[in-house]
C-alpha cells in the first residue's frame, strides 16, 4: 500500500472461507494505493466513506478487463464501467450527494478472464485531462 506521501507499507490479509480476512469489503482511504490480484470469477469490494459534496475519484490501473460499479449507501449503483482498457476511463468521478458509506466492487470484464494483478487508489482531487 502506498500513501499520499509516496510512503509504502505492506498490507497482509488471509483468506478466511473465501473472504480477505474473512471480511466482504475492504476499507479505501483516500491516498491510499492497493496493489491487488483477481483471478476469474472473484470480486473485490471497498468502501469508503464521504461527506455530501465531497468529490471521489478512483483510479484502477492494470492490463486486466476490469468492470467497477459504484453504489451509494442506499445500495443502488451509481456508476458501472466496463472494460477500462477498451476505454478513455481511467476510473470513476463521483461528487457524494450524501453522506456515507459508498461501495465499489471490481470485478474481471469477462467470467473466463486470465488472472491478473491491478492496483486501485482513491485520490482527493478530480481527473486530470
Amino acid at each position: 500500500m502506498k500513501d499520499c506521501e509516496g510512503t509504502f507499507r505492506k498490507v497482509t490479509y488471509r483468506i478466511i472461507d473465501g473472504k480477505r480476512n474473512g471480511r466482504d469489503t475492504f476499507p479505501l482511504e483516500p491516498c491510499e494505493r492497493i496493489w491487488e490480484n483477481i483471478t476469474a470469477g472473484e470480486n473485490h469490494k471497498y468502501e469508503m466513506r464521504l461527506e455530501a459534496g465531497q468529490p471521489l475519484r478512483v483510479e484502477v490501473d492494470g492490463d486486466l478487463d476490469l468492470v467497477l460499479v459504484l453504489s451509494g449507501p442506499d445500495s443502488k449503483e451509481l456508476i458501472v464501467v466496463e472494460d477500462l482498457n477498451g476505454s478513455d476511463e481511467l476510473g470513476i468521478s463521483w461528487t457524494a450527494e450524501v453522506s456515507g458509506t459508498y461501495r465499489l466492487e471490481v470485478r474481471p470484464l469477462k467470467k473466463n478472464s486470465v488472472s491478473g494483478r491491478y492496483d486501485i487508489s482513491m485520490q482527493p482531487r478530480p481527473f486530470a485531462r
